[in-house]
């Protein structure tokens, strides 16, 4: 994560760690100097002289006899020396120590000074280890802070750019959705245009069947035609031998002249008819 920070802020940091140590150091001598200062050594007392001892007549014995039970490996000579000692011995008066002569000075220290200067260098020695872990906390929560900011930052950036996105996608849904009315108009005229173009065929078929219809009658008027064309020529051919009939014999009366007038008047009508 320290590697996350920028140099200058590496540098505060470090700055930050030499003062607090120098902080701790200043605080360590203080104690130690307070320490060495306020801590009495306890004085050793002087052992009290022994009573003198009146001379008896089993003094040396009890005397030779304690000296070997002292010398003696084992425990129970030696300790109860003292004790038959003070029985034995008659009670006088102990000699105080004479205030002008000075105590001789300890050689060591006593073990409850040494348990104490042992517990304040493991004091001094967690100290150091907490500020050391405190400083460690501190840079890795700056650390941690930072990419904090940083992931905002970029979390800011990209939900603008997706809110830009959404934007712009509501716009083109909008371009879309205005596509698709103008293309339903459209083909709202195409549906219309195709309702008019099956009018229009429907209404070229009536009128193709009414063609038919007539060419059909045509062709049955000109079958008719046909059949008067042939009657006509068969009336030419009975008027051109009537007219033989008349030239050659000359024989030609009321009668026939009214029959070809009819004839004529027949072919007459016929032609009209035909020309109609």
């Amino acid at each position: 994560m320290t590697s996350l920070l920028s140099p200058g802020f590496n540098a505060r940091i470090n700055q930050v760690k030499a003062q607090e140590r120098k902080r701790e150091g200043e605080k360590e001598n203080a104690a130690s100097t307070s320490t060495s200062t306020s801590i009495p050594v306890p004085a050793i007392e002087r052992p009290a002289k022994r009573a003198s001892i009146t001379p008896t007549k089993n003094s040396n014995a009890e005397i030779s006899s304690s000296s070997t039970a002292a010398t003696t490996p084992g425990g129970a000579s030696a300790a109860a020396r003292p004790q038959a000692l003070a029985a034995k011995a008659p009670l006088q008066p102990q000699r105080q120590p004479d205030p002008r002569v000075p105590s001789p000075l300890p050689t060591t220290l006593p073990a409850a000074h040494s348990r104490t200067l042992n517990l304040q260098r493991r004091l001094r020695l967690s100290k150091k280890r907490g500020s050391d872990i405190l400083a460690l906390g501190h840079s890795t929560a700056m650390a941690l802070y930072i990419k904090i900011i940083s992931l905002e930052s970029i979390i800011d950036t990209q939900a603008q750019s997706l809110s830009e996105k959404s934007a712009f996608l509501l716009q083109q849904n909008t371009e879309l959705a205005e596509k698709d009315r103008d293309i339903e108009r459209r083909n709202e005229t195409i549906r219309q245009q195709a309702k008019g173009l099956r009018k229009r065929d429907r209404m070229l078929e009536r009128k193709e069947k009414e063609r038919r219809g007539l060419e059909e009658t045509m062709a049955t008027k000109d079958e008719e035609m046909a059949d008067m064309l042939k009657t006509l020529q068969t009336l030419r051919k009975e008027l051109g031998k009537a007219a033989k009939e008349i030239d050659a014999g000359k024989t030609g009366s009321r009668d026939m002249k009214a029959r070809l007038e009819r004839d004529s008047a027949t072919l007459a009508q016929t032609v009209s008819d035909l020309v109609e």
